[in-house]
């Protein structure tokens, strides 16, 4: 196994991992759940004295990201890999991603085992590791986020998010330089990941030749697979006539997928316009109807809209917040067109 694939290994037996409300059952990954910041990944590091001081009780995202490379590869090689100081700041994300940057070692197109970073125009406020890219999205695992399909910063759980490429809040990423001339041995000891992504449909190779599977959703990708006749397939995400497998992609149209039924699960049109109320804590809204959109920050929303969401909220979150109204003018599935931009009506209610 490559430095590279370790720390993604490493990372993706975190996934489900949630914060705690105090210093108890820090190794348990789902007990004494809370908002307390308290981690066994602050916690491992302070033992190391690896930052500038203890962390514990804090924000850790980038915390989790760093304590993955310690856990791959021991304090030594995690300080020289993130590009990090003895004791330094590198618990905080601005401070991280210049690390990277002093070294030139920051990128704007990612490759697998980078480190994410994200702004919101004025700073660096999160940040993953990167664990795939395809030719649309970035797939991160994150520490200190939630299930959300938006960038969450303090969410509190360890998942995995993906994003489109192009997308404005990525502000780049930042590459170790990992040793590609060594294997690092597994620990049989660690559990298998699992595959967290919510499954939208399954079906049936059908096809007498059988089915190759593919890298990329395009027929000019390698094969990585190839699957039987009659062979059951669980799908995670679309892209045209292509369907994501636990493997890699493959084309829909030798399988017995029906489009008009996972259309009618995925695209309900059971919406229509009108005024609707939003009814969920933080509904974002994109520049277009579905989630490869970019999103909006409060500063983008329309006057009214922002009136509402402090009106209801006291704060500007980037996004409308629970009891505020708006009128959506044309419907896409079951995304809705408002005057800020689209939001998906299944967080909504018509009035």
């Amino acid at each position: 196994m490559s430095e590279k694939d370790k720390v993604i290994d490493v990372a993706l037996n975190e996934i489900g991992y949630v914060e705690k409300a105090n210093n108890s059952n820090l190794d348990d990954k789902t007990a004494n759940s809370g908002s307390g910041n308290y981690t066994k990944y602050a916690r491992d590091l302070d033992e190391i004295n690896f930052y500038n001081s203890k962390k514990n009780g804090y924000a850790w995202c980038d915390v989790f990201v760093d304590w993955c490379f310690v856990e791959a590869f021991g304090k030594e090689r995690a300080l020289e890999l993130t590009c990090q100081p003895e004791k330094s700041t590198g618990a905080g994300c601005g401070f991280s991603m210049n690390f990277y940057k002093a070294h030139s070692q920051f990128y704007t197109s990612p490759e697998a085992g980078d480190q994410i970073f994200f702004t919101d125009g004025s700073s660096i406020y999160h940040t993953g590791l990167v664990y795939k890219v395809d030719n649309s999205k970035v797939y991160t695992i994150e520490g200190n986020t939630s299930d959300v399909n938006y960038v969450d910063g303090n969410g509190g759980k360890v998942c995995k998010k993906s994003y489109p490429l192009n997308a404005s809040y990525i502000a780049g990423y930042g590459r170790p330089k990992y040793d590609t001339t060594v294997d690092v041995p597994v620990e049989e000891k660690k559990e298998e990941s699992t595959n967290t992504d919510k499954v939208i449909d399954t079906v049936k190779v059908t096809s007498d030749a059988g089915l190759n599977c593919r890298e990329k959703a395009t027929t000019d990708s390698n094969v990585v697979k190839a699957f039987t006749k009659g062979t059951s397939l669980k799908i995670y995400e679309l892209d045209g006539e292509w369907g994501r497998t636990d493997d890699g992609w493959v084309c829909l149209t030798y399988t017995d997928y029906k489009k008009e039924t996972l259309s009618d699960k995925t695209t309900s049109s059971k919406y229509t316009t009108g005024r609707y109320e939003v009814t969920c804590d933080v509904l974002t809204v994109r520049t277009g109807p579905g989630t490869d959109y970019d999103w909006l920050r409060y500063s983008q929303l329309t006057a009214n809209a922002q009136k509402q969401v402090y009106e209801k909220s006291g704060s500007k979150p980037n996004g409308l917040v629970n009891g505020v109204q708006c009128d959506v003018s044309e419907v896409s599935g079951n995304w809705g067109k408002i005057p800020s931009g689209w939001i998906c009506l299944d967080y909504c209610k018509k009035i």
